[in-house]
């Protein structure tokens, strides 16, 4: 039997003694790429498998007929796992304690005095059959009523990846607007989220951000989803 699902909880990032000056570089592009972070990359994946094995729902990780929806615990369509205490599971902690990873955001903030938060993991396996097409997901990841340079967001990957293989996508450049984007669209229909601190891109503010120069991807959009205004 499939374990119940807990209500999936994203919490908060937020950052002590925003008075210190962040990283210029960072803070002027809005976004960061760190290699080799990890000191074993390949515990981290081992680790993974056996774990949507214990559900006991069929899953084997030799046997690509079993990448299926029944064999699973419930993954978003996205790749997400965000329920059964995932994000706190012993190995996911390993990965958010490794000291280079924490030495980025030292860097970025310039103190060691952090705190944060781990809201999900992408387990996307391939192949999968049983889900309809990933469509275009462009959010920002902050309160737009808090603006500034407050909510650091970043991700760690397990695996190799290419200009091919979709995954995250950032609007390089798009927070140094975020606050004229939100104040032109203040007043714009949004859907009910019980936080705020995910904002959803309509076509209408993607269609803006494109006048504003920053389209970087051009008609790959529909092909590869949209990038995230970096906050």
């Amino acid at each position: 039997m499939r374990r119940p699902l807990p209500r999936a909880i994203r919490p908060r990032r937020r950052l002590r003694n925003l008075e210190r000056a962040p990283d210029q570089q960072a803070h002027h592009q809005g976004q960061q790429r760190n290699r080799g972070l990890l000191r074993d990359v390949r515990a981290s994946l081992q680790k993974i498998h056996p774990w949507l094995e214990d559900f006991g729902l069929g899953y084997k990780r030799d046997d690509p007929s079993t990448i299926k929806e029944e064999c699973l615990p419930i993954i978003h369509q996205k790749g997400l796992l965000q329920a059964y205490g995932f994000p706190h599971e012993s190995f996911t902690w390993g990965v958010r304690s490794e000291p280079g990873v924490i030495g980025v955001f030292e860097k970025l903030f310039n103190t060691e005095d952090l705190l944060a938060s781990f809201d999900a993991v992408n387990v996307s396996l391939p192949n999968r059959r049983d889900l309809p097409p990933v469509k275009p997901w462009a959010h920002q990841d902050q309160d737009p009523l808090r603006p500034g340079f407050r909510c650091i967001q970043g991700f760690v990957n397990l695996n190799p990846c290419g200009d091919n293989d979709g995954g995250l996508m950032v609007l390089k450049g798009g927070h140094l607007i975020s606050k004229e984007y939100h104040e032109t669209f203040k007043n714009e229909e949004q859907e009910f989220r019980w936080t705020n601190e995910m904002y959803l891109f309509t076509d209408t503010g993607l269609k803006w951000l494109e006048e504003k120069g920053l389209d970087l991807l051009g008609s790959q959009r529909k092909e590869r989803g949209v990038p995230a205004l970096s906050t």
